[in-house]
């Protein structure tokens, strides 16, 4: 049986980059925290503009735990990404996920749930990495 652990932001700072592969290296796997980084990576924030009047970013008690990630250099990073996803045949959502899937410090991808399509993106990315990880292990030599 192998390790977990959640690391908080401070510390993957504070290790210099060494956290991630010294747990990697040593079977400890991760468990992702804010995966889609307050709902950011959903793409449904844009530069400019005000948050959606029904997002954490715009509630009182939810709003003050977001202002890292709503400058428009961030956001606008976020928007860059969009074409990609749908290139891909994905949602923001679902590329996120499946990057969370796809660390090999990252056995489960886990996180709240507020919504039922919520539910089913995670369950889609987490069988579809699980997929994917399983064919490239048969087609090793």
């Amino acid at each position: 049986m192998g390790l977990l652990a959640a690391p908080v932001q401070r510390d993957l700072a504070r290790s210099g980059g060494e956290l991630i592969p010294f747990c990697a290296e040593h079977g400890i796997s991760q468990i992702v925290w804010s995966p889609l980084a307050q709902g950011v990576l959903a793409g449904k924030y844009k530069p400019g503009e005000q948050p959606p009047s029904d997002s954490r970013a715009a509630s009182d008690s939810m709003g003050w735990a977001m202002d890292r990630y709503m400058s428009d250099d961030v956001l606008g990073a976020v928007q860059r990404l969009v074409p990609i996803a749908e290139g891909a045949g994905l949602t923001m959502v679902e590329m996120a996920s499946r990057g969370c899937c796809a660390s090999p410090t990252s056995p489960r991808r886990s996180s709240a749930h507020h919504r039922p399509e919520q539910v089913h993106a995670n369950v889609a990315a987490s069988v579809s990495s699980s997929a994917r990880t399983s064919s490239t292990r048969s087609t090793r030599p």
